[in-house]
């Protein structure tokens, strides 16, 4: 059992939240979740500091291991290959208690369904920080970390949204329940004390019928008093009703792209007969496909595939490939084209044909709200989401994005995702979230094995053979992180892969 007493997690000197007692029992996996910076990974690391000084902050009778959110390794390996194999080890160690920060966030889409698999076949607490929602939905508790609380919800993410649309709508009915309450008192606010000038005027010809047989039981002047003090009981109630927010709802974005009718059905991008190479390494052969303006493309592939290799082969033959005068927006991580003198505000808008609300929504969505800071002043996520935003803004027909989710709460992939969903020229994506991709695209390309190929033929190719090699990989996998496997049956089952690959 893991017991974490009440605490306040601050960050330095900064509350980020507070916490009531938590109690965890064996065999669960909780999703931790939170918009960036609300103090996730920092309450990871309060825990693994309190097991490691035995403080009784944090009770638990077992072993523990924590992946962080960039594994550091030694080896010249890729982001994804590190984790992977920090995770291997953590698997291997077979812990009592595993504590993992954003373990999906470099991994490629096999990787990520062999991540679900030995999460949901492990026996343990987990303690999950992630993004990806394909993993929170493996959650059996979710704790909500918003508005400097933490929340529990007993199950995984999707329940948990059910809950809170739920409340949301509750609130918004309540909220305009009472916006009509507050507008008929204040109407009969007014009334009373117009009542009350016209008994006070004394003028006949204006008093209704119902103040006139008043009247002639009493005198003006208590008239007069009677109405005003009504006016001021309703006052009082108005300012003793208990304020209701309103709920806050993202603005839907209307690009402005003044070429749309010029490219409208018109071509933006082939690829004819092209091998794709890193050095002399034939990364796609015979690559063959074309995008016409509006079309949104997802280019699937595990790491080291091929699909940032054939976007540069792209990039850097523009007259090869692309459409004459199409203006070409490119995401990367890599920072590119951000003026750290500037503004968060000119950075973004520098170029911009898009309105001045356009561009408000967007930094907003991205959660770039401080528009008047230098962008020296931005920390790296915040300058990953300004050249993203610069991405956006810009006046482009045609947006290649790689990876642009990595790293985005799941606040600010939804902006996003509505964004590119409203966007009216054509994008090339890249990305390993399954479920951000097919919301945006209405297409997709897969490399495999070399092959360049569209939705049916990967179907074809998807044979009993190729679900095999995944099994195959998935134990392979299990055989490397056990060290009581002899390097011949590793052998044994590397071989059956090439085989089957054949």
């Amino acid at each position: 059992m893991l017991v974490i007493q009440k605490e306040k997690i601050e960050y330095p000197e900064k509350i980020l939240f507070e916490h009531e007692r938590l109690v965890v029992s064996s065999n669960k996996i909780i999703a931790i979740v939170g918009v960036n910076g609300t103090g996730k990974t920092t309450f990871l690391n309060r825990i693994v500091e309190s097991l490691q000084n035995g403080n009784h902050q944090v009770e638990f009778d077992g072993s523990y291991v924590m992946v962080h959110q960039i594994a550091e390794t030694t080896d010249p390996l890729s982001g994804g290959e590190k984790v992977k194999k920090a995770l291997n080890k953590a698997f291997a160690r077979k812990p009592n208690l595993l504590l993992l920060d954003e373990p999906s966030a470099n991994l490629d889409e096999t990787t990520q369904r062999w991540l679900s698999k030995r999460l949901k076949e492990y026996h343990g607490i987990v303690l999950l920080v992630s993004h990806d929602i394909d993993l929170l939905n493996l959650a059996n508790e979710t704790w909500l970390i918003k508005d400097k609380k933490l929340e529990v919800f007993p199950g995984n993410y999707a329940f948990t949204e059910d809950i809170l649309n739920n409340r949301e709508n509750k609130q918004e009915r309540a909220y305009n329940q009472q916006q009509r309450e507050i507008h008929r008192l204040e109407q009969q606010i007014i009334k009373r004390e117009q009542r009350a000038y016209r008994i006070k005027k004394g003028n006949g010809k204006k008093l209704s019928n119902s103040d006139k047989k008043a009247l002639s039981r009493t005198s003006h002047d208590q008239m007069e008093k009677k109405m005003q003090r009504s006016a001021k009981a309703l006052e009082r109630r108005l300012e003793r009703m208990p304020k209701i927010e309103k709920v806050a709802k993202s603005q839907v974005v209307r690009f402005i792209d003044p070429n749309e009718a010029k490219y409208l059905r018109s071509t933006v991008l082939i690829v004819k007969n092209q091998t794709i190479k890193f050095g002399k390494k034939i990364l796609i052969e015979d690559v063959n496909f074309k995008l016409k303006y509006g079309q949104k493309l997802w280019l699937r592939g595990n790491n080291g595939s091929g699909k940032t290799t054939l976007v540069k082969t792209i990039l850097n033959n523009r007259e090869k490939f692309i459409a004459p005068n199409v203006g070409v927006g490119y995401f990367s991580q890599e920072l590119q084209d951000i003026d750290l003198k500037e503004t968060v505000w000119n950075n973004a808008a520098k170029d911009s044909l898009q309105n001045k609300q356009v561009i408000y929504t967007v930094l907003g969505g991205l959660d770039l709200k401080q528009i008047h800071q230098k962008a020296s002043e931005l920390n790296g996520g915040q300058l990953v989401r300004l050249q993203l935003a610069k991405v956006l803004l810009g006046n482009n027909q045609f947006l290649i994005l790689d990876e642009p989710t990595n790293y985005l709460d799941l606040e600010t992939k939804n902006s996003l995702q509505q964004f590119l969903q409203n966007y009216p020229g054509t994008i090339l994506l890249i990305s390993h979230n399954r479920q951000f991709a097919k919301t945006v695209t209405d297409n997709v390309l897969m490399i495999t094995n070399k092959k360049l190929l569209t939705r049916e033929q990967r179907q074809q190719y998807d044979s009993a053979d190729q679900g095999n090699i995944l099994k195959l990989q998935m134990k392979l996998d299990q055989l490397i992180s056990d060290p009581t496997v002899s390097l011949e049956e590793i052998k044994q089952v590397q071989m059956k892969i090439r085989m089957s690959q054949k």
